[in-house]
């Protein structure tokens, strides 16, 4: 007779077995009702439970467990993870678990695509990534696509910097700004200046990203020369960027007081 146990129940009890590496379990509950309707794998990579997932790929080596991993983890976002099976086995099944999964978890929607292709190791799976994405929201451009991701990937991995100061960087305002700003220095701009200007031109960032970016740049750009980032780790600036980071603060609780008035009204 089957259990009418619950779903949350069943997976509760194998998450146990798993962790405790109970072979004996595990087989037992591999053949009920609950690993027929469900898969254990998908569920936990989905929440993104690598040492389980492992364990079960390794211990019961079932064909189908590499894919059930990839599209589970895509689901739930873990480029990361998806990005090591990939590379185990390139072969197009996979990359269609991946993109299947990428879908269904609403990771292809316009606002999170150019995004998760900038982190999308596999080259051939960025462009099928594009493809689909096309496909859901006829406005978005392939060729855009693609050149974007591998700028912002570029930028990434040489100036060692993430995917949102990436992007900024991106822009021809940014690249202007770190090629004529530098000839401004040479020539005699204070380089407190020159960094206020940079946040101006990188608007969305704080104030310890935007750093980041203006370091790593120009370090990459300019080695052989004079480091900017000197002026910026000195006391001055570190008393300006603090001074910064407190009239943000203050505005946004000014703010909150205001909602709070308007509430009580």
């Amino acid at each position: 007779m089957q259990s009418h146990a619950t779903f949350s129940e069943n997976y509760r009890i194998y998450q146990q077995a798993v962790k405790a590496k109970n072979r004996e379990a595990l087989i037992k509950l591999n053949k009920s009702d609950f690993y027929e309707r469900y898969s254990p794998i998908i569920l936990l990579a989905q929440e993104g439970d690598s040492e389980s997932v492992d364990f079960l790929i390794n211990e019961f080596r079932v064909s189908r467990h590499l894919a059930e991993a990839v599209y589970g983890y895509a689901i739930g976002g873990h480029v990361d993870q998806v990005n090591k099976l990939i590379a185990l086995s390139k072969i197009d099944y996979y990359r269609d678990c991946a993109m299947s999964g990428y879908s269904d978890g609403g990771h292809l929607k316009k606002e999170n695509i150019l995004r998760l292709m900038s982190y999308t190791d596999d080259q051939k799976l960025r462009h099928f990534l594009a493809n689909v994405a096309k496909k859901k929201d006829g406005s978005l451009n392939v060729e855009e696509l693609k050149e974007k991701a591998e700028r912002i990937r570029s930028d990434m991995r040489e100036y060692k910097i993430d995917y949102n100061q990436a992007y900024e960087l991106g822009g021809y305002v940014a690249i202007t700004w770190f090629l004529q700003g530098r000839q401004l220095l040479d020539k005699g701009l204070i380089s407190d200046i020159y960094f206020k200007i940079a946040l101006i031109v990188f608007d969305s960032l704080s104030v310890n990203e935007a750093r980041r970016v203006v370091d790593s740049v120009n370090k990459s750009l300019f080695s052989d020369t004079k480091n900017l980032t000197t002026g910026f780790s000195s006391t001055a600036f570190s008393l300006w960027a603090s001074q910064m980071e407190t009239e943000k603060f203050a505005r946004e609780e000014e703010e909150e007081q205001k909602h709070q008035q308007r509430i009580q009204l």
